[in-house]
């Protein structure tokens, strides 16, 4: 039996469906790729989709009404 590559997605709301595409200069090509190297990523996109989520989490959480601003 063949193993599967991917995960199996226990939640059917985490299946990844929509497709995006970006361009980047070779400079930050090369950022991506040593980044993902450096801290053992699985894929360029791994590394981009975590970096995007984390800055748009971090982003919501400081804009984030609060009583006392």
């Amino acid at each position: 039996m063949q193993k599967n590559r991917h995960k199996i997605q226990n939640n059917i709301s985490e299946i990844r469906e929509h497709k995006v595409t970006i361009r980047l200069s070779d400079k930050e090509l090369k950022i991506i790729d040593d980044y993902a190297r450096k801290h053992r990523k699985s894929s360029r996109a791994a590394t981009i989709r975590e970096s995007a989520v984390r800055y748009v989490m971090g982003r919501l959480v400081e804009d984030y009404p609060s009583l006392f601003d």
